[in-house]
């Protein structure tokens, strides 16, 4: 399969479906800090057995010890890979809320204090970015548009 300028779109795949949910992504960094599965089990309202299914799952494709729930060297680096992910995830989160910001401000009639008003409210709603960096993003989008007239 061409992975279209990706080298390894198989692994990467299954990777991905291996952590393929919200709770699984969730257990999984949660026994990577050292957490027991009751803990787990407990505070993402799962059943005991689907924990104990994902970590089969889990032992299956090398990322747990196979007479433990301590990360293998790979399931470490993969750990480590996601956490990479999820810190990303704030940088997409904060260009999606500043595309939309673009977009309000090229389709509204609303003062441009409105509209920082507006956004920062649907950003705390959201929960997408903090308040300030809402207030950074908006005046760094205010300016541009500035710009963009002069």
């Amino acid at each position: 399969m061409d992975g279209s300028g990706l080298e390894h779109p198989s692994l990467i795949g299954g990777i991905f479906g291996d952590f393929s949910s919200e709770n699984r992504l969730v257990a999984f960094n949660r026994l990577a800090q050292g957490d027991d599965i009751a803990t787990i089990v407990e505070e993402l309202d799962v059943t005991r057995s689907g924990v104990q299914h994902w970590i089969a799952d889990w032992r299956d494709g090398n990322y747990l010890e196979e007479d433990s729930h301590d990360l293998t060297a790979y399931g470490r680096a993969v750990h480590g890979l996601l956490t990479e992910i999820d810190a990303k995830c704030g940088d997409l989160e904060e260009e999606a809320f500043a595309h939309r910001l673009r977009d309000t401000l090229t389709e509204s009639d609303l003062s441009n204090d409105d509209v920082l008003r507006f956004t920062i409210r649907e950003a705390l709603r959201d929960r997408a970015v903090s308040r300030d960096d809402a207030e950074a993003i908006v005046n760094e989008v205010l300016d541009e548009a500035d710009r963009d007239q002069e």
